[in-house]
């Protein structure tokens, strides 16, 4: 039997969210400001280049990896970040990738801070969650919006996997998932 080692967290912070397929933007959250995103999951790594638009129209650029800590507990993750400049960006943008676009909208929640991604190209009509847990990685029994199913631990929805599916695929895997 293997013996896992968690990686070495000196540069990275840990992240612990629940993460939830939802049928729609949530009731009283249309009205959230959202910033648009396009994540690029370099080929042949485990990277993210992110590029973030923000109201207003303001880019910033981050490189970013996640890392499961353990296998039993898939909300918790490594997550390193690396602020880009343009340049920076535009270097890494030349490498091969596969994308995905997103309005991402953030608010408190029932205590916790609650994101609502809601897909665009080839994955529109896909709606997830992230509800963040803090640092006592706990969440009340019910999430604090209507959900489909819990996917925390569905690597189907990893957004490196989704960025390679087709319109059809996704589609595949929201029916397979009861919606």
């Amino acid at each position: 039997m293997d013996v896992y080692e968690p990686p070495n967290l000196k540069y990275a912070h840990v992240e612990d969210e629940r993460r939830y397929l939802l049928r729609g933007v949530p009731e009283g959250w249309q009205e959230v400001p959202a910033i648009e995103i396009l994540d690029r999951y370099i080929s042949g790594t485990r990277l993210r280049l992110r590029s973030v638009r923000a109201a207003g129209g303001q880019m910033s650029w981050k490189l970013g990896q996640k890392i499961r800590l353990d296998p039993v507990f898939p909300s918790r993750v490594a997550h390193t970040t690396i602020y880009l400049d343009e340049g920076e960006a535009a270097t890494l943008a030349s490498l091969p990738a596969v994308e995905l676009l997103k309005l991402r909208r953030t608010r408190r929640v029932g205590g916790h801070l609650g994101v609502v991604d809601q897909f665009r190209g080839s994955l529109k009509g896909l709606f997830t969650a992230e509800v963040d847990l803090g640092d006592k990685g706990v969440m009340s029994e019910h999430p604090p919006f209507a959900v489909v199913t819990e996917i925390t631990g569905d690597d189907r929805y990893s957004g490196s996997h989704l960025a390679q599916l087709s319109s059809e695929a996704v589609f595949g895997l929201i029916a397979e998932s009861g919606l």
